[in-house]
């Protein structure tokens, strides 16, 4: 099922009246936890686990926020049989790459729609599942790349396709018999920008599917780094592809409720339904190393506060006092930039003849 994680209690954070934060004691957090949302991983001495981390065989990538930063997804086609797509939500599934068609590796090099195209996209799209297409390339020239991205644009268009459209470029088999299995690297490149940017010229994202081996070896890399990669690279570790990627497919032997053989599953580091890197999530939660500690932001806020309604002087050098007693330094510097924002708009008043703007308690929480 998909992921989830331990609720953390509303009482176990403290929201912040002047920064878009949350306040949240890193004791509180272990393993999995839930936080209005977003799902963050601590290890056991609560400190945020950052990076990939496979999960019951499932990769997943924690940002260095330590929220899952990390999307979910298979590739599929007709081999793949009859796909229950409900089931494929539930197991956890966030998005789906299906195989639109392929050119036949024949000479004759026949273009085939594959026959369960509409049926997976429409039953993944009907269950909230994102999608993009690859297709199977066998082309030897550029016009026949053009081809087959014309195919790939032309079945794509009715439906509401927010990952990229993919060149899928590989051998045909171990014998390297296929038509397009002997090209040079400066060929078959051609042929993938051909692709591309047919692809990027019908207003789509376009992407080059691989192998790490082939990318790096029947490919110039350098030609092809500006569109969206997804590297196919089967290891039980972090694939150690060199270039930038956003999707991975880690191996073809995953078991999917609701499909009926096989699939390959894949992590994504983009989400392209929201154009999200998904770097910043996580981002408006704060981790303290105890209670203390979030009571020093709270008293700085209060401080901050007391400055911009009196402006004396004295009282912004007690906020900046007090901001500098907060330990967290994101907090520390988002504070003081409230402070130095509030100093600028609303400068300094004549200091009052009485205490009365000390009658305010520091608070507790």
């Amino acid at each position: 099922g998909r992921l989830s994680g331990n609720p953390l209690s509303s009482d176990s954070m403290y929201t912040s009246s002047l920064l878009s934060l949350k306040y949240v004691n890193r004791d509180f957090m272990s393993g999995l936890t839930d936080i209005d949302g977003t799902l963050f991983n601590f290890d056991s001495s609560h400190r945020p686990v950052r990076g990939h981390k496979a999960i019951s065989d499932v990769q997943y990538y924690f940002n260095d926020n330590g929220a899952l930063s990390s999307m979910v997804g298979i590739d599929v086609s007709h081999h793949n049989g009859k796909i229950d797509w409900a089931a494929v939500r539930d197991a956890g599934v966030d998005f789906a790459i299906i195989r639109v068609g392929f050119r036949g590796y024949g000479d004759e090099g026949a273009l085939k729609l594959d026959s369960r195209f509409s049926e997976n996209v429409e039953g993944a799209l009907n269950n909230g599942i994102q999608v993009g297409v690859y297709f199977y390339s066998q082309a030897i020239t550029v016009y026949e790349a053009v081809e087959e991205a014309s195919v790939a644009v032309n079945y794509s268009r009715k439906y509401h396709i927010t990952f990229p459209i993919y060149f899928d470029t590989e051998f045909s088999n171990s014998e390297h018999s296929g038509r397009a299995d002997r090209l040079t690297a400066s060929q078959r490149t051609n042929i993938a920008v051909a692709f591309c940017e047919a692809v990027k010229n019908a207003g789509y994202k376009p992407g080059v599917y691989a192998s790490k081996t082939f990318f790096t070896d029947e490919l110039n890399f350098s030609r092809l780094s500006n569109y969206e990669i997804w590297v196919a690279h089967y290891t039980s570790e972090t694939t150690d592809f060199k270039y930038d990627y956003k999707v991975w497919q880690y191996t073809p032997k995953g078991r999917v409720n609701g499909i009926p053989n096989d699939t390959d599953i894949n992590i994504a580091l983009f989400d392209y339904g929201n154009n999200d890197d998904m770097s910043e999530r996580g981002g408006d939660v704060a981790f303290f190393d105890s209670d203390a500690g979030i009571q020093s932001a709270l008293n700085a806020e209060i401080g901050i506060k007391k400055y911009q309604i009196f402006r004396t002087q004295s009282l912004y050098n007690a906020a900046q006092a007090d901001i500098d007693g907060v330990n967290e330094p994101a907090v520390r510097a988002k504070l003081f930039d409230v402070l130095e924002n509030s100093k600028d708009r609303l400068g300094f008043s004549a200091e009052p003849t009485s205490n009365r703007e000390n009658d305010e308690n520091n608070g507790e929480f």
